[in-house]
């Protein structure tokens, strides 16, 4: 086995960001930060998956709390569930033979939490809720860690600008407000709409015609100081850490947001 300081040596060299040293690796042997610091060191993709997945998964159960839960009844008998199914396969249930239709109706994913013989209680919407959390430990998770670590690679090696500068922080944020937060904005709507919210294609093109430039922009209000704090003052393996922070609340955003935009659609455009 690695002695301390061999261990220490090796994790410098292999997460070294040649973006920043203004959170140099903690020298502490306890605490939860270092033992989560040590844990991103040792095994990334695990420990961004389970950090995004968890906080997208209490950004949407937030976001459907303030909602008041979803909209949608639950059936109370096997007659209903097969009329609700038969009579709203949208988005992928169209795909699907019947028989195989119960496991892709939302009916089938809704729990009802505190409901009495007098008020139907809280309905979450469970699949909408694995839909949100599935995006957030692959595209917000992983495919931001990679998305970061291409981008110290891009401005660094490609454009060439130097390390911490003025330059260097504007360059990268500019990068990242053109390409990946509208990218992964498109990406969320498509596919919580087909997956989590039963949405046809000509659904979401409304959807994303009506609402994608607001929410667009009321995202990179949100993460602007985060970005420019993120490519300013810390190391390259912990931004997407940073980051997963500010999805907590960017998840709140979005789910609610987008399943207001399914809601209007299926009102007729009222808002």
């Amino acid at each position: 086995p690695m002695n301390n300081i061999g261990y220490s040596r090796f994790n410098q060299v292999r997460w070294r960001s040649t973006a920043t040293d203004a959170f140099p690796p903690p020298t502490g042997k306890s605490g939860l930060l270092h033992r989560y610091n040590m844990w991103s060191q040792r095994s990334p993709i695990i420990c961004i998956t389970v950090t995004s997945s968890t906080l997208w998964c209490l950004g949407d159960l937030s976001a459907q709390y303030i909602e008041g839960g979803t909209s949608t009844p639950v059936a109370k008998s096997t007659e209903e569930r097969d009329q609700m199914i038969t009579s709203s396969s949208t988005g992928l249930q169209r795909f699907l033979p019947p028989s195989l239709r119960y496991l892709w109706s939302k009916d089938w994913f809704t729990v009802e939490i505190g409901a009495t013989d007098s008020s139907s209680g809280f309905c979450l919407d469970a699949r909408r809720l694995v839909a949100t959390t599935v995006f957030g430990s692959l595209i917000a998770g992983v495919g931001g860690q990679m998305w970061y670590k291409y981008l110290d690679h891009l401005v660094l090696n490609v454009i060439k600008l130097e390390n911490r500068g003025t330059r260097f922080v504007i360059t990268k944020w500019l990068i990242e407000c053109a390409f990946w937060h509208p990218v992964t904005l498109f990406t969320f709507w498509v596919f919580v709409g087909l997956t989590g919210g039963g949405d046809n294609l000509d659904q979401i093109k409304r959807q994303l015609q009506s609402d994608f430039m607001g929410t667009l922009a009321a995202e990179l209000c949100l993460y602007t100081p985060v970005d420019l704090l993120n490519f300013s003052k810390v190391p390259l393996h912990l931004q997407v850490v940073v980051c997963n922070v500010a999805s907590f609340f960017e998840a709140i955003m979005l789910s609610y947001l987008h399943n207001l935009s399914a809601q209007n659609e299926k009102n007729g455009g009222k808002h």
